[in-house]
C-alpha cells in the first residue's frame, strides 16, 4: 500500500465520519421536532375534548341564509349582499325583487321588465306525455 492510497483511505474514512456526525444532528433535530409536534398534538386533542364537553350540552342551529351577490361586471364592484333568512327556500321572484334596491336606476329598469315565465307550451317527451310542465305538475299535485 503506497502513502498515497493510505492518505485517500484516511479521507475518506474522515469525511464518512463527518457525514455520520452530521446524519445524528439531522436526526436529532428531526426527533426533537417529532416530540415538540407530539406534545402539540396532545395539547390540541385534549382543546377539543373539553371543546365537545361544553358543547354536549348545547343544541345547535342548522339556520340556513341564502345570500346573492349583486356584482357589476364592467366596474367589478359588489353592490351589495341580500340576505334571504329563507334560506334554501329561495324563491326566484325574492332573488328578483331582494337586489331592486341596491341596484342603479338604469339595472332596476332591466328588472322591472321581468315577467314570470309561465310554462304553458305542451311538450314532447313520455314523461310529459304531451302535457306543459305546468298542467303535469297540477296533475301530479291532485294525485
Amino acid at each position: 500500500m503506497s502513502a498515497a492510497e493510505g492518505t485517500s483511505r484516511e479521507a475518506e474514512a474522515a469525511k464518512r465520519a463527518a457525514e455520520k456526525v452530521q446524519w445524528r444532528a439531522e436526526r436529532s433535530v428531526h426527533h426533537q421536532e417529532m416530540m415538540r409536534r407530539r406534545q402539540a398534538d396532545g395539547l390540541w386533542r385534549e382543546g377539543r375534548r373539553q371543546q365537545r364537553e361544553r358543547e354536549a350540552g348545547v343544541a345547535l342551529v342548522t339556520a340556513w341564509i341564502a345570500v346573492l351577490v349583486v356584482l357589476d361586471s364592467c366596474t367589478r364592484q359588489c353592490l351589495g349582499l341580500p340576505l334571504f333568512v329563507v334560506g334554501a327556500d329561495v324563491t326566484a321572484e325574492l332573488a328578483v325583487e331582494a337586489p331592486r334596491a341596491l341596484l342603479p336606476k338604469e339595472l332596476r329598469a332591466l328588472l322591472l321588465e321581468f315577467r314570470p315565465y309561465y310554462d304553458d307550451r305542451p311538450h314532447q317527451g313520455y314523461e310529459l306525455a304531451g302535457l306543459s310542465p305546468n298542467e303535469y305538475a297540477a296533475r301530479m299535485a291532485v294525485v
